[in-house]
């Protein structure tokens, strides 16, 4: 299988990296970044460099060419979106996903796995809202408007439905491997561990995602768990 990740050199994107590069059912990685990824040399991995993520050329619509799926995990955290300037989110959020979107879904070939359809797996977050008439108390904008992306990927796999497949995991808090999680909260804090969140990424790539469409903590620990068994 051949896979495209984004955002390797983040957190859960670099752990995505290290599973798929352990992976023995992914045979080829195509990592989109905007400048060479030093610290990983392996024979699986091609690393092609966007300077802008709305826009694919020729040469890289040719190397997505025979991709089965996405693992997509670029973007604003909340505590890095600079307020004063929300357009500058919405261009990362709406506008490079649904150029993604369009590219892979374009350069989508018969492949050696056979799969029809293009696997796009969005990494958002707990408290996004899809509903954008709904008032928030707190983070509005932000959160109204990542879930504007996931109704966008909706819509776009309802417009493509022979090939495009677009699954939504909503983690909450991402935790390191080594990071308890007090017994104490437990059912109060939405949080999944880093690992635990790049395998359900990985097997939703890999095998499809089984029935629903938005993967919340609970989903997401069980499909982690059901991958490592």
């Amino acid at each position: 299988m051949k896979v495209v990740l984004t955002g390797t050199t983040g957190f859960v994107g670099t752990e995505v990296l290290t599973q798929c590069l352990s992976q023995p059912a992914v045979e080829s990685i195509v990592a989109l970044s905007r400048r060479p990824i030093d610290s990983v040399n392996h024979p699986k991995l091609k690393v092609v460099i966007l300077e802008d993520f709305t826009v694919y050329g020729e040469d890289a619509l040719k190397e997505l060419e025979g991709a089965d799926a996405c693992i997509w995990n670029l973007g604003i955290t909340p505590g890095k979106n600079d307020a004063s300037n929300p357009e500058h989110l919405r261009h990362v959020s709406i506008d490079y996903t649904l150029a993604a979107a369009r590219a892979f879904t374009s350069s989508k070939k018969p492949s050696a796995s056979g799969n029809q359809k293009f696997r796009f797996i969005y990494t958002s977050g707990y408290l996004t809202e899809r509903n954008q008439n709904l008032g928030l108390w707190f983070a509005s904008d932000y959160r109204k408007l990542r879930g504007d992306v996931e109704n966008k990927l909706i819509d776009f796999e309802e417009k493509h439905p022979d090939a495009f497949e677009a699954t939504i995991l909503k983690p909450g808090s991402v935790l390191g491997k080594n990071n308890p999680i007090p017994q104490a909260l437990y059912g109060i804090i939405k949080s999944v561990k880093v690992n635990t969140l790049a395998t359900a990424l990985v097997d939703v790539a890999l095998n499809g995602r089984k029935g629903k469409q938005t993967l919340e903590p609970p989903e997401i620990e069980e499909r982690g768990r059901a991958a490592r068994e």
